[in-house]
């Protein structure tokens, strides 16, 4: 099955604010962040049922190198990524954008 990915707006602008946080830290770490999401996703696509229900029908996915997740669920052919967030961040606002 091929899943189409879509974003809450929240979550595009989650990855925004962590890039500008990212840059500000050291020059070009902002495009190392972004491949590495770049890279979770793709892996998403393909196997979009490899993380477990946690709450509320969301999966969390996390990045590779960075200390992030990846909120989503699956409905039918779609993945919708809720949100993009530090894995320290505490995630009950998130019932708030689902």
């Amino acid at each position: 099955m091929v899943y189409k990915i879509i974003y809450f707006k929240e979550a595009r602008t989650d990855v925004v604010e962590a890039k500008l946080w990212y840059k500000s830290q050291l020059v070009g770490l902002e495009k190392r962040f972004a491949k590495d999401v770049k890279i979770a996703l793709e892996k998403l696509k393909t196997f979009p049922t490899s993380h477990s229900i946690r709450f509320e029908n969301l999966r969390i996915a996390n990045l590779k190198v960075f200390p992030y997740c990846i909120y989503y669920f699956i409905d039918d052919d779609v993945i919708a990524i809720v949100a993009i967030i530090h894995s320290k961040r505490n995630s009950r606002f998130l019932k708030n954008r689902i």
